[in-house]
């Protein structure tokens, strides 16, 4: 026995282009495709954040170990300095100046071949601490400084033959005398500050002297001078 078919499967089978579609069939495709992205929508990439933070947090080790305790006889330029301090300005006059803090500073244009630590490259630049170079003659070592040095050199047993560039032009003598007084103190050292007035007196010594020193002229040189620099 068969069962009566209906209008409707009759129209089915007769004619299936007319019949309804099935309406989760017609959304199917919809419902497959993924939202299309828009402008400001876009989350940020996981990369991008974490090298974001390490800038943020190299940024906070910066400031906290070169801030100069935000002084501004320190971190003031030259020029405003000095007219801070013809202008009676407060934290403006040289003696109000802490020549450690100063001269670690400094001692930032230096770092790049005598290292942070003060151990220097071996074979290529000589280290600055334990060296009777750095806490011997505070004569010798402002020569150094202002003139430049050139030659053999003979540092902890090690020969190196590398030339020391001339600070003379920019430097002015506050900012030799602070960075020798933070290399002679700094590390394992243990020397006297160097005041600013010797190093001028130095520098108006050898005013006349237009080349580099070698080892052996200022080993040459009488060690009378030394006591002048240091501070009692």
């Amino acid at each position: 026995m068969t069962s009566e078919s209906t209008p409707q499967d009759r129209m089915a089978s007769e004619h299936p282009e007319d019949m309804p579609a099935d309406v989760h069939e017609m959304h199917d495709p919809i419902l497959r495709e993924k939202e299309r992205p828009r402008d400001g929508y876009q989350p940020i990439p996981t990369t991008l954040l974490l090298i974001f933070f390490a800038l943020l947090m190299w940024g906070g080790y910066y400031l906290g170990t070169y801030n100069g305790n935000w002084r501004v006889d320190i971190l003031a330029p030259k020029g405003e300095l000095r007219a801070g301090a013809a202008a009676g300005a407060p934290n403006g006059a040289d003696e109000d100046v802490d020549l450690t803090v100063l001269g670690k500073r400094v001692y930032n244009q230096c770092a790049a071949c005598h290292q942070q630590n003060g151990q220097g490259v071996p074979g290529a630049f000589p280290p600055l601490d334990g060296t009777d170079w750095v806490t011997g003659s505070p004569d010798i070592l402002t020569r150094i400084l202002l003139h430049g040095m050139e030659g053999p050199i003979e540092v902890k047993g090690e020969v190196y033959e590398g030339q020391m560039p001339a600070w003379g032009d920019q430097l002015d003598d506050r900012e030799i005398a602070a960075v020798m007084t933070y290399i002679r103190s700094e590390w394992g050292n243990d020397a006297p500050p160097i005041e600013p007035d010797f190093v001028g007196k130095v520098r108006e010594e050898t005013a006349d002297r237009a080349r580099a020193w070698t080892a052996d002229e200022l080993q040459a040189i009488e060690p009378d001078a030394a006591s002048e620099g240091e501070t009692p």
